[in-house]
């Protein structure tokens, strides 16, 4: 694909990398047929595709027009399209620039440039989010049945950090934003099970978000500046090798943090070390894997007369691991070796509908893609879906039809009963 570039845009940082991905594209098409919103509207612009005609157009005339900028809107980003892609496209990168550069000429009406910086904001800081989730909480006996089912329940218990005696790995853990308000839980899981294999984690005082909700709105320099504070945070002791890297426990968060080098590309104070712990960070499957077998030995649980309990799991994989991050096939090994049974789901590459405030902002599709998705894990027989990002959890949890928990939930509740068997039998 031929492009000129419009003098408006000579000398952006974004150009060079937009303009080579343009041109990789052939026009195939391939792309469109596994896409979430061509499948649900079959419009031709709502495609990987057509999107990919519009910021063409925006790049050559330098022209944001609303229609345009609604397409742009429409995408979950689930990056889907490039699996499918013959000639590598990337196209996240290429939808990223046309809402950034949508945002920036600023053709939304002022409301809607209101809500969505508006919904950034509140989800984005921690004690408002607490506060409005709390309130929620409160007056939801009250509430319609599906409004009720968006409410998080309250966290179940009190809990400690566990104590990792000489450990033989220190990570960072993102601290994040939305899950430690609304599923504190998962995080408590995930130091439970890497410090049976002794590895400590821990929270870096000064970080926070990882900057995706404000980049997926377009919201580009906000984005740079979340990266700055945490990277500031990360990087001295990380320097010093007193942490091997930066550990996410939502894959959404973990697939953005290792795009932080191109993201502060330029920066002359922090470009260099966001680029390296870009590559050093992991979702938390890849680093439970590297101690998969010692898990595995602390996570069996057996019935009494010694045969193996297993109860029955379907794991959907959100498209920020499979897609994003090409992690298949890795969390469901995880849960078959401490004893969950796994089924599969037909189509489970298809977007469960969340993209982070999409589920807010496109409530229409997204709701289309959510009850698809919760229908088709319901028919697997399952007892429970298990998922790797907090958006899909709140998600399916609001309009699937089984429980939803994060997959490392169920792996340290079976950590921890077969703890508690063996110290009973050492009684």
């Amino acid at each position: 694909m031929e492009v000129r570039a419009a003098s408006l845009f000579a000398g952006r940082n974004w150009l060079k990398g937009v303009e080579e991905e343009l041109r990789r594209c052939v026009h195939c098409g391939f792309c469109t047929a596994s896409c979430p919103t061509y499948r649900l509207l079959g419009d031709e612009l709502d495609g990987p595709r057509g999107r990919i005609y519009l910021v063409k157009e925006l790049v050559e005339r330098g022209v944001v027009t609303r229609s345009m900028v609604r397409h742009f809107d429409r995408c979950l980003t689930c990056r889907a399209c490039e699996r499918s892609c013959p000639s590598g496209v990337q196209y996240h990168r290429v939808v990223a620039v046309g809402r950034a550069v949508s945002e920036e000429m600023g053709v939304r009406p002022f409301f809607e440039r209101w809500r969505r910086g508006g919904l950034a904001w509140w989800v984005t800081h921690r004690a408002l989010l607490r506060w409005a989730v709390g309130v929620g909480r409160t007056v939801r006996p009250f509430l319609p049945k599906g409004l009720a089912r968006l409410v998080p329940p309250r966290a179940p218990r009190e809990w400690q950090w566990p104590s990792v005696s000489e450990p033989r790995e220190r990570w960072w853990l993102l601290e994040g934003c939305v899950q430690p308000v609304v599923r504190p839980e998962v995080d408590q899981a995930a130091a439970t099970v890497l410090g049976v294999v002794g590895v400590e984690v821990a929270y870096a005082r000064g970080s926070g978000c990882c900057g995706a909700v404000d980049f997926h709105l377009g919201r580009v320099e906000v984005a740079r500046a979340r990266a700055r504070a945490n990277v500031r945070a990360w990087w001295p002791a990380f320097a010093a090798g007193e942490r091997k890297g930066v550990v996410a426990t939502a894959s959404g968060c973990a697939a953005f943090l290792r795009e932080y080098g191109e993201l502060l590309e330029g920066d002359e104070v922090w470009g260099e070390a966001a680029a390296v712990l870009g590559r050093e960070t992991l979702d938390v499957s890849e680093l439970v894997a590297r101690f998969a077998g010692e898990l595995r030995r602390h996570g069996r649980e057996e019935h009494p007369n010694g045969r193996e309990r297993r109860g029955k799991v379907v794991f959907q994989a959100p498209c920020s691991l499979q897609h994003g991050l090409g992690i298949v096939g890795v969390v469901e090994g995880l849960l078959e070796g401490v004893g969950w049974q796994v089924v599969k789901a037909d189509d489970d590459r298809w977007c469960c509908g969340s993209a982070g405030t999409y589920s807010v902002l496109e409530r229409g599709l997204a709701a289309r893609l959510g009850r698809e998705k919760g229908e088709t894990l319901a028919a697997t027989g399952a007892e429970v879906v298990a998922t790797a990002n907090i958006g899909c959890l709140l998600h399916l949890s609001a309009y699937g039809r089984l429980p939803v928990r994060h997959w490392l939930e169920l792996v340290a509740e079976r950590v921890a009963r077969e703890e508690e068997r063996v110290a009973r039998r050492r009684r």
